[in-house]
């Protein structure tokens, strides 16, 4: 469902793999939605969680920020944290943030679900 602030967060299972699957921007006026739906599939302690980014358009810092914070959840829960970025910006900022070399990356559901 759009959300009136420009993020769209939707999430499904996949076996035992939670999928977020986020679109639109996340800067400072979207980050608590995204956050909020991280902590809410953190909550009930998944094996795997794949955020899909592949329908952002502009990942800001905040999101970032949200991001690392639910890398260290993962780590601290035992929780396997894959992220799925095809777009040249998002990967760009994963890049230039040194997030890529924390984050295992995919270029799509599939693969990040080990499906493909």
């Amino acid at each position: 469902m759009p959300l009136p602030n420009g993020l769209q967060v939707d999430r499904d299972r996949h076996g035992s793999t939670d999928v977020l699957r986020a679109r639109g921007e996340i800067d400072l006026g979207t980050v608590d939605v995204f956050h909020e739906a991280l902590d809410q599939v953190m909550v009930e302690r998944p094996t795997k969680l794949v955020v899909d980014l592949t329908g952002v358009e502009f990942l800001g810092s905040c999101g970032i920020s949200a991001l690392a914070t639910t890398r260290r959840r993962c780590v601290e829960q035992a929780v396997e944290l894959r992220v799925v970025a095809t777009n040249p910006p998002v990967l760009r900022i994963l890049a230039v943030t040194g997030m890529d070399s924390l984050l295992a990356i995919f270029n799509s559901v599939d693969a990040a679900t080990d499906r493909g």
